[in-house]
């Protein structure tokens, strides 16, 4: 586990509660026989991600449908995907994303995101893990009672919300984009 649990007596323990680790997977599928990854095919299922700096603030926006979103206006896409909400596991545990936030725009959908490890480095995706996604919506019975369905593997995708990620582009110039209204800023 990647925890120090420190008591008041200052001394720390590592690996010695039973604590749990939520880490965005890969593609790579989960074993057959449930049995935890073996540590050395951890870093195979593990994700890695780049963090990178943005001179204006980025967010996500979703369509709740099969159409990506276009950017605003003055706006530059950074990457499409699928709308993620949130991951739960044992006893409520989990994760979730705020809408606006560009970790709610999966660039892959995935069926199981996340994988999760619990004490000594037993990880894997367990059954009891649930992925929940914002849903397409028709547009005619968005506020209807929706039909019950059970989607099999690789039906998925096409109720599965898209989304885009955006930031503001401070040098296009537009009537009523961001460089206009940093030009208004500049006049005060």
């Amino acid at each position: 586990m990647p925890f120090l649990f420190c008591d008041i007596g200052n001394s720390c323990h590592y690996a010695s509660r039973n604590d749990y680790s939520y880490w965005l997977s890969t593609n790579e599928p989960m074993s057959a026989s449930m049995a935890p990854f073996e540590s050395r095919d951890i870093p195979n299922h593990l994700s890695r991600c780049v963090v990178c700096e943005s001179p204006t603030p980025v967010f996500a926006i979703h369509s709740q449908s099969q159409r990506v979103p276009a950017c605003p206006d003055g706006y530059d896409l950074l990457w499409t995907g699928y709308s993620f909400v949130f991951t739960s596991a044992d006893g409520g545990r989990g994760d979730q994303q705020s809408l606006q936030s560009p970790g709610s725009c999966l660039e892959k959908y995935h069926d199981r995101p996340y994988f999760h490890c619990k004490d000594h480095s037993h990880c894997n995706y367990y059954p009891n893990m649930m992925t929940f996604y914002l849903a397409t919506l028709d547009d005619y019975s968005g506020f209807e009672k929706p039909k019950l369905l059970t989607l099999k593997a690789g039906t998925q995708r096409q109720y599965v919300s898209r989304c885009a990620v955006c930031h503001a582009n401070l040098f296009k110039q537009t009537a009523s984009g961001p460089s206009a209204f940093f030009a208004q800023v500049k006049k005060l």
